[in-house]
C-alpha cells in the first residue's frame, strides 16, 4: 500500500513538470519563420495628431476654457498660468493667448520628426525648447533621438488652432542601385573560311574567297585589239 501511494505521487509530480513545463513554453512568443523566441517587440510609430476643434472632439469641448491655471489635456499639458495665457476652445477652434505653453510629448524616434500646427486662421507666434521653428512659426523640426522627451511650445501671439500633429520624417526611398553588368568572353572567326573574316582583296563583302584564290592578284580586265593590230601580232 505505501509503495502505491509513492508511485501515484511520483507520477503527479512527473505529469505537473510536464504540464507546468508545457504552459511555461506556450507563455513565450515564438516566431514561425525562425522556431526561435523572442520578448522584442517592434517599434512604434510616434504619428499622432490633436484635434483642437471642439466640433469634432468631445472632449475638448468638455473641457472648457483654461485660464491662470495648468491642465493636462490628451497627454498635453496646457500651462495658462502666465499673466493674459489662456486655452479656450471655441465653436470650430481653439483661441490661445500669448504667454500660454503647451507641453508636447515626443516619444524615440529614428529619423527627423515634426510638430506641425493647423492655424484656423491668422498667423503665429511661437517659440520651442527643442528643435528648429520654421519661419511661418508653424512647424518645429526636431532631430532624432534616443529616448523620449516633452518639447514645450510657448505661444507669444494669440493664435488659434484646429490641431496639432507630430509625425515622424520617412528617409526618401534608395536608388533601385547600379545595374550589374556582367563580362562576357566574345570570340571573332578571322579564319580564310570564318564568318567574321572581312571582305578579302576587292571581292564584294558578300562572297567568300575560296582558298585557291588567296595570295593571287585579281585578273585585269581584257582589252579588244583592232583587227589590223591583231593581224600585225600574226605575222
Amino acid at each position: 500500500m505505501k509503495n502505491t501511494i509513492i508511485r501515484a505521487a511520483g507520477v503527479l509530480l512527473a505529469a505537473s513538470m510536464i504540464f507546468g513545463g508545457a504552459a511555461a513554453t506556450a507563455s513565450e512568443a515564438t516566431s514561425p519563420s525562425t522556431g526561435t523566441t523572442s520578448s522584442t517587440q517592434a517599434a512604434e510609430s510616434i504619428n499622432r495628431e490633436w484635434v483642437l476643434n471642439p466640433a469634432n472632439n468631445t472632449e475638448l469641448a468638455a473641457l472648457g476654457t483654461i485660464q491662470g491655471g495648468s491642465q493636462t489635456f490628451d497627454g498635453l499639458t496646457i500651462d495658462a498660468t502666465a499673466n493674459g495665457a489662456k486655452f479656450a476652445p471655441r465653436a470650430n477652434d481653439t483661441q490661445i493667448n500669448a504667454g500660454t505653453i503647451i507641453s508636447i510629448p515626443v516619444p524615440a524616434h529614428t529619423n527627423t520628426a515634426t510638430i506641425t500646427l493647423a492655424l484656423s486662421g491668422g498667423t503665429t507666434t511661437i517659440t520651442a525648447d527643442a528643435g528648429e521653428v520654421s519661419s511661418d512659426n508653424t512647424v518645429i523640426a526636431l532631430p532624432a533621438a534616443e529616448s523620449a522627451r516633452t518639447v514645450n511650445v510657448t505661444f507669444t501671439a494669440q493664435t488659434y488652432l484646429n490641431g496639432i500633429a507630430l509625425a515622424e520624417q520617412q528617409p526618401e526611398p534608395e536608388f533601385p542601385g547600379t545595374p550589374t553588368v556582367a563580362a562576357k568572353d566574345t570570340n571573332w572567326d578571322f579564319t580564310e573560311t570564318g564568318i567574321d573574316r572581312p571582305a578579302v582583296q576587292g571581292l564584294p563583302t558578300t562572297t567568300k574567297a575560296s582558298p585557291s584564290t588567296l595570295g593571287r592578284k585579281a585578273p585585269s580586265s581584257t582589252r579588244v585589239l583592232p583587227r589590223q593590230a591583231a593581224a600585225a601580232i600574226l605575222r
